[in-house]
């Protein structure tokens, strides 16, 4: 019997016991499958497993969870929870969803998890070794030029709205709505033609793209479009006086105003890739558009890292629209090729291996008993085709911080940069993925989304220890999820979970994105390891 945990979707979260055996399937000779589990991570909730196998683990329980040890400081120096010693229960908790980012809290459908046996005598049994990620699959190139963004009749619809705006009633001057009128209409014409440098003008006189981080910059003409596209009230004052409310953005924010800022982010992207690109662009033209914008000149000098950094986070936010702001849902991300094995040992802790083979190996050669190997299926995103696969909106795909991690690995170690590891985040209600990288110069760097932090050593001739990298990825948490301070003025994470992963260069030329998938995996077996030596 190999059991099987799913996630699937359902109004309500409910348990599906799993069926009963009818007999041991043969496995790899001798061997049988009996008590090898499957664990697909799609953050439903974390479970605690049956009596004969290990912990599964799909992101942190929203219902009440079984007693577990106390936290112990491991790997990156922050706390986490081992998993609890096996007990008679399958236990579920509501799911949150698997990846908030930046200051999102998504609403997600709620989770099923099924367990069912799998009565396929071969299955996980004939994948080759070694974990393979980002496959060369490649989009298409157009031959005529860029073209008009994605879903470019929202752009028309938006424009519509601003054009018959009418405001002889409004407390707005009518030569400010003239002035939008005529630069939201520059920017549709231009879109529509693939004239992307006009449009990103035309935009950033309207005061998009919206700023990444940060306070917005005082621009009446954002102000007043928000107004226009009705999603902020205006109100007029003696002597001609006029104010317009605040607007929502981003995370349930308002719809017309976030279609608005796909379509200049996705401007800006494209005025940054030139007139030879396609749209949306390929893999080559933006990992290319990468390697040359980070190359050393003919003097030797490379751009400041942290100009690489802003264009690398530049091609995300203009790829890659989080699916909180395009009013989607968590996308569905397909299994990971070759998934990997944990065994789970005497004292409680757990090895990984790239084959059951492997897993079986170890098990008889520890003598542990059955059901101390589980199988791992994170379900992250690894090939390229994983960043349009769950949809487009408004001149960009739909995706989630996972997706932005990934995308943001291809393009910084094309440039140049290290990937140093990959940290998972759970707690306050849902979840996030850290990257950490090394410059060509030797300076390090947190992302998160299209965002970026650069780390301040205070180890030895100012290098960064991993004290120093915590304290950077557990602020930027506080920042994702709206912690506010406590009494004592500090912004306290520690009911967080962090689960961090080093890269691992014999993972291949895709390392970085491997450590995506290790990260979750150490999150999935309750572990950590420290990012830096």
């Amino acid at each position: 019997m190999v059991l099987e945990v799913r996630r699937t979707d359902a109004p309500a979260p409910q348990l599906i016991p799993a069926e009963g055996p009818s007999g041991e399937a043969p496995v790899g000779g001798a061997e049988v499958s009996t008590g090898v589990t499957e664990l697909r991570d799609r953050g439903a909730a974390w479970v605690d497993n049956t009596s004969d196998t290990n912990i599964l683990d799909g992101a942190q329980a929203q219902g009440v969870p079984a007693p577990r040890p106390a936290p112990e400081q491991v790997g990156n120096g922050v706390p986490f929870v081992p998993g609890p010693p096996s007990g008679g229960l399958l236990e579920l908790g509501a799911g949150s969803g698997r990846n908030r980012a930046a200051g999102i809290y998504a609403d997600d459908r709620i989770l099923l998890a099924q367990a069912r046996t799998v009565r396929d005598p071969n299955i996980a049994t004939d994948a080759p070794t070694g974990l393979q990620v980002g496959s060369g699959r490649t989009q298409g190139a157009t031959a005529t030029g860029p073209g008009a963004p994605i879903d470019l009749a929202r752009m028309e619809a938006l424009n519509q709205t601003i054009q018959s705006f009418n405001g002889s009633n409004s407390p707005i001057p009518a030569s400010e709505i003239s002035a939008v009128k005529a630069d939201f209409q520059t920017a549709t014409d231009a879109l529509r033609r693939g004239d992307y440098a006009a449009a990103q003008q035309a935009l950033g006189r309207l005061g998009f793209p919206l700023p990444t981080s940060g306070p917005l910059p005082s621009n009446n003409r954002r102000l007043v479009t928000a107004h226009m596209l009705g999603a902020a009230p205006a109100t007029g004052g003696p002597n001609g006086a006029w104010n317009v409310g605040a607007f929502t953005h981003g995370a349930r924010g308002n719809q017309s105003i976030n279609d608005l800022n796909g379509f200049a982010a996705n401007a800006q992207m494209m005025t940054r890739l030139g007139n030879t690109a396609s749209n949306p662009p390929t893999e080559a033209q933006l990992t290319s558009h990468m390697r040359s914008f980070g190359a050393a000149n003919a003097q030797g000098q490379r751009p400041d890292a942290a100009q690489v950094m802003t264009r690398a986070s530049e091609l995300v936010n203009g790829s890659i629209m989080h699916y909180s702001s395009a009013g989607a849902s968590d996308p569905t991300f397909g299994d990971n090729a070759n998934p990997r094995f944990s065994v789970r040992t005497g004292n409680n802790q757990f090895q990984v291996y790239n084959t059951e083979a492997e897993a079986r190996a170890a098990v008889a050669q520890q003598n542990l008993p059955r059901g101390s190997i589980t199988r791992l299926q994170p379900r992250v995103p690894d090939e390229w085709s994983d960043i349009s696969a769950p949809g487009t909106r408004s001149g960009r795909a739909i995706g989630d911080c996972q997706s932005k991690a990934y995308l943001q690995t291809r393009l910084l170690t094309e440039a140049g940069f290290t990937s140093l590891g990959s940290v998972d985040v759970q707690g306050g209600g849902g979840a996030h993925m850290f990257g950490a990288f090394r410059s060509p110069d030797g300076r390090t760097f947190v992302t998160s989304n299209e965002t970026f932090r650069e780390v301040n050593g205070t180890g030895t001739n100012g290098a960064v220890t991993q004290a120093d990298l915590d304290r950077v990825v557990q602020d930027m948490t506080a920042d994702v999820f709206h912690v506010r301070p406590n009494a004592q003025g500090v912004r306290d994470t520690s009911s967080f979970t962090f689960s961090s992963a080093r890269t691992d260069p014999a993972a291949g030329a895709n390392a970085g994105v491997a450590s995506i998938r290790a990260a979750v995996e150490n999150r999935m077996l309750h572990r950590s390891q420290p990012i830096l030596p």
